[in-house]
């Protein structure tokens, strides 16, 4: 393989894979991320394929819009694309003279206009070759509509005993954001998703317990008014003298109930990102070792004038504030337009300080024998002990932690060469946008 770590553009070229036009991971060919997505580790993600995002095409079953203008993929408006049968046709998004039924359909069902559509979205589902159903209020699975579960991104009120969601705008279900609802009792009103102007107790929730909130609760079990034990009421973790914690900082880590944990304790951070909600302990993970014959890779070599002295000052201005600016993405992508050689050469050193990643990349050609190696091993302890991990801490853990026993050398054997000092030193520039002029004008230009 021999672009491992990128992706290849429809020219054959090897890119990091890193960018809106071009993403992509394990020598796979680029794909250019829909509006509204960003490109996390090789993959195209934050945003969905919709009528917003693809305005002009269609959703394929892969969430990538198309144009939308074909008898294989026909539709608009970013509704998901159809499948016309031999011999139809496709005019502005829609199947003409198409004929569908469970000979040509299988897998999906047939639309008003003798298309065939997968059959899993909630606005055309069936399959067989039957007519397509429309979902009011369910999701479409397997080609039946399906209850949708109540929760909070389902529901704007609140969900009933019996998973319903309801408007949790009364008294006897009272709520929002996809939470249990509430009855508020005798004497009270909802407002806003809150019970008020009700005292919680004996006489006013006969029938349930009384959460932290004062809120009757009538699910749970308890009965006569008491105070609900937090393990049941808690959506959070509940500490030693039985209070409801939200559950997500380090010090009180937890939910659904359970005993609150203090992760600083072990030296540890509290994972929100997961449920039920833990003291992270995989981040970085364990690094297995450096295997034989990694190097710090050298940067792809560009062009002869890939980068005009203009494109080079438009990339200082654009990515002051750093390669994850929204000024610097933005014109890395004009740039793919405009001047590829130059956006896909610059495009290798699109990595924050932080991660040493571009400026050992910047370094490699100064550098050589153990230097080199232990470079190479660097990147390769870093990227292993972190690429599952959400914490933006994680790289700077690993290079002081258990990848310390390569960066240290590797730094300390950079700064000894005055070439690579000169050139890829960040104190050396006023900010990421100077280093990566500079750096682009001896590589890219």
């Amino acid at each position: 393989m021999t672009c491992p770590t990128g992706c290849c553009s429809a020219s054959g070229k090897c890119l990091s894979g890193e960018t809106l036009a071009n993403c992509g991971t394990g020598g796979a060919s680029c794909t250019e991320c829909v509006v509204g997505a960003i490109c996390q580790t090789g993959a195209c993600v934050g945003s969905t394929c919709n009528e917003t995002t693809c305005p002009n095409g269609c959703c394929d079953g892969t969430g990538v819009c198309q144009l939308g203008d074909t008898v294989a993929q026909c539709g608009s408006f970013g509704e998901v694309c159809a499948r016309c049968s031999t011999n139809a046709g496709c005019d502005q998004g829609t199947c003409f003279n198409s004929f569908c039924d469970a000979q040509n359909c299988a897998r999906g069902c047939c639309d008003e206009n003798g298309a065939c559509q997968p059959g899993d979205d909630p606005n055309a589902c069936g399959g067989g070759g039957a007519q397509c159903a429309q979902c009011f209020d369910a999701s479409c699975l397997g080609g039946v509509c399906q209850p949708t579960a109540c929760n909070q991104d389902t529901c704007n009120g609140c969900c009933d005993g019996n998973g319903i969601c309801q408007p949790g705008t009364t008294g006897s279900a009272c709520g929002e954001f996809g939470d249990v609802c509430l009855t508020c009792g005798a004497g009270a009103t909802c407002s806003e998703g809150a019970c008020a102007g009700f005292a919680c107790g004996l006489s006013t929730c006969p029938n349930g317990c009384c959460d932290q909130s004062g809120a009757c609760q009538t699910t749970l079990g308890p009965t006569g008014g008491v105070t609900c034990p937090c393990a049941l009421a808690c959506e959070g973790c509940c500490d030693q003298t039985g209070a409801c914690h939200a559950g997500t900082v380090s010090t009180s880590c937890g939910s659904n109930g359970a005993d609150c944990q203090d992760c600083t304790q072990s030296g540890l951070t509290c994972d929100d990102d997961v449920f039920p909600v833990v003291c992270d302990q995989s981040c970085p993970s364990a690094y297995p070792g450096c295997v034989a014959g990694i190097t710090q890779a050298a940067p792809q070599p560009a062009p002869p004038g890939a980068c005009k002295a203009t494109d080079l000052s438009d990339a200082a201005t654009a990515c002051a504030g750093g390669p994850e600016a929204n000024d610097c993405e933005d014109f890395i992508d004009a740039e793919f337009d405009t001047n590829e050689p130059c956006a896909e050469c610059l495009d290798q050193f699109l990595f924050d300080f932080s991660t040493f990643t571009g400026v050992y990349l910047c370094a490699a050609p100064f550098i050589s024998g153990p230097c080199d190696v232990a470079a190479g091993c660097a990147q390769d302890c870093q990227t292993q002990g972190c690429q599952s991990c959400v914490e933006t801490s994680c790289d700077g853990t690993a290079q002081a932690g258990e990848c310390s026993q390569f960066f240290d050398p590797a730094n300390t054997c950079i700064a000894n060469s005055m070439a690579a000092t000169a050139l890829c030193a960040t104190s050396s520039y006023p900010n990421f946008g100077g280093w990566l002029q500079g750096v682009g004008a001896h590589y890219c230009k």
